[in-house]
């Protein structure tokens, strides 16, 4: 599927997007757990509506409160700071809005400039995260840096060329920036597919994206599958969900085949708590070498 066509389904998803995102923020969560104490400047590609934007910022106000604590513990306040080498502005082609900055005590809070290429999501992220810079950008043209780190969350699996997008993703990072990414790999939503059911993408396997990780001349740091059972009230519901996230199966199907296959989907997958969905999530942190 090419990028225009996942972008104008997105566009069409962007205000009923968080209402059915349940395997989006499971994942956004799961990622946030490998999140660095300093975040500082980030870009983050594929935002959406600010499901992972969340969690970068929570992260950088922990981290003022942690440097506000250090300062008041040696008899400081922040604005005897201010304009200090201690606080400095970053001086590059990212500062065309709020400066990013660099605080006290030798922690750097951070600076999150959070892009997608919808622009209906980006709107929708701004209005629900606004202490981001949000931006209108695809993931195969990231913005110029160098950025500290990249963070993306749900996104790669819809990239047709993954190496060719890490590769400039590795060109905007600093030498020794790093990428932290969530995606969906093989073995996600495999009961469509023992339905003969053709998905909406092609599911790589860790192994695959660890090959283009390898071609873009990043190194991988750790990686980490976990596969997780989500369950719908039916299939109807399921597969409601699925189109509102731009997700659906890419062949149209007539009504009566859509009738069968949701029939075949609850007789097979049902049970006390639903239908079942499986998603197999994997996360993966690489470094450009210095």
């Amino acid at each position: 599927m090419n990028s225009a066509t996942v972008t104008a389904r997105f566009n069409r998803a962007a205000p009923v997007y968080e209402r059915h995102a349940v395997v989006q923020e499971a994942m956004a969560g799961w990622l946030a757990e490998w999140l660095p104490p300093e975040i500082g400047t980030a870009l983050e590609i594929g935002a959406g509506t600010g499901l992972f934007t969340r969690q970068l910022v929570g992260r950088i106000e922990s981290g003022e409160r942690g440097a506000e604590s250090r300062l008041s513990q040696a008899g400081l306040q922040p604005a005897e700071i201010s304009g200090s080498p201690l606080r400095e502005k970053r001086d590059s082609a990212i500062n065309t809005e709020p400066a990013a900055l660099r605080t006290s005590v030798g922690s750097r809070v951070g600076h999150i400039v959070a892009t997608d290429a919808a622009p209906a999501m980006c709107a929708a992220g701004r209005a629900a995260v606004p202490a981001a810079d949000w931006r209108t950008m695809r993931a195969e043209a990231p913005l110029a840096g160098p950025w500290d780190r990249i963070f993306s969350s749900s996104l790669l699996q819809w990239a047709e060329e993954p190496a060719a997008v890490l590769r400039g993703w590795r060109d905007v990072l600093a030498p020794g920036g790093r990428v932290l990414a969530g995606l969906f790999a093989a073995g996600s939503l495999a009961e469509l597919a023992a339905l003969g059911v053709a998905p909406p993408l092609v599911w790589r396997t860790p192994d695959a994206w660890r090959a283009a990780l390898a071609g873009a001349g990043l190194q991988l740091c750790r990686d980490e599958t976990d596969t997780r059972v989500f369950r719908s009230a039916s299939a109807l519901e399921l597969f409601r969900q699925l189109h509102a996230l731009g997700s659906a199966p890419v062949r149209r199907l007539s009504a009566g085949e859509l009738r069968r296959l949701l029939a075949a989907y609850d007789a097979r997958f049902g049970g006390p708590g639903g239908v079942r969905s499986a998603w197999t999530f994997y996360r993966f942190e690489a470094v450009r070498p210095a």
